[in-house]
């Protein structure tokens, strides 16, 4: 083997060395790897945006926060749509004490609170094995808890059973029911509820805050006329419908999130008091 062959392999050996050791410290010691602690792997939409975003340092419940961390609460709070509740798991690890764990879930609901999250909580503690006592740690873990009463797809659209009602959601700038089968059977068990029910049934279009009020009220009626439409195609009388649009009047969450944006773009179906 010539001195030159020898001083490129050496070269090689170097860089694979250096590509390793360099990983090893991001994604073993500091954990800023792309790895979500997800339970649930269809809520992939959180992924990318953990990086090093919400740890704690080693026997503290103090949050640590960077400039990914409205991205990642926005992504958090979209995923809450549709689901009943949400499970905070706060992880304690080494010789740190057991209610740190708690300490941490509690921080965590604190946070998302604070930026708009309203659908219920479930706080639970874990001690799990963990050597590392140097590094900062994601300590804890997301669980989504599907509504019985509710679904909620992709593309925007979803349904809401209410106490006395039913919610449509729609996507932006949309006003035609384009309802999946599982959607449509969820508001025809609601229609078939009605049945023997003699007053009034007011149909209500919502809107978000996107775009100039005079617009906005024009989607809330095409919204709530597209449903009226739905409705009597079930067999509900079109005399039985009050069909109204309050635009963006009425929001039932913050418009300054994508997730508040998702929950106020809805028909509201209702029985008249």
């Amino acid at each position: 083997m010539s001195k030159k062959t020898y001083a490129i392999l050496l070269l090689v050996l170097f860089v694979v060395w250096c590509i390793i050791s360099v990983r090893w410290y991001v994604c073993g010691i500091k954990e800023l790897c792309d790895e979500s602690p997800i339970s649930d792997q269809q809520e992939k939409t959180l992924k990318r945006a953990y990086k090093g975003n919400f740890v704690f340092a080693y026997s503290s419940s103090q949050l640590l926060q960077n400039q990914r961390s409205p991205s990642f609460i926005d992504s958090i709070l979209s995923l809450t749509l549709g689901k009943d509740s949400i499970k905070i798991i706060g992880f304690s690890w080494g010789k740190e004490a057991e209610e740190l764990g708690y300490q941490r879930a509690k921080e965590i609901e604190n946070s998302l609170r604070v930026k708009g999250l309203t659908t219920a909580t479930k706080l639970e503690s874990r001690v799990i094995s963990r050597a590392d006592t140097t590094s900062v740690f994601r300590a804890f873990q997301l669980e989504f808890i599907e509504s019985a009463s509710s679904i909620a797809e992709p593309n925007g659209f979803g349904v809401k059973a209410l106490d006395n009602g039913i919610l449509v959601y729609f996507p932006v700038a949309s006003a035609d029911p384009s309802l999946s089968f599982a959607l449509k059977e969820k508001l025809e068990s609601w229609v078939g509820d009605l049945e023997g029910y003699k007053g009034k049934v007011l149909v209500t279009g919502h809107t978000d805050n996107t775009g100039t009020s005079e617009a906005n009220q024009y989607y809330g009626m095409q919204r709530a006329l597209s449903i009226a439409n739905l409705l009597t195609s079930m067999g509900v009388p079109r005399e039985q419908l009050v069909i109204s649009s309050e635009g963006e009047l009425n929001p039932v969450e913050s418009n300054d999130t994508e997730a508040g944006r998702k929950a106020n773009r809805r028909v509201e179906i209702k029985k008249q008091p």
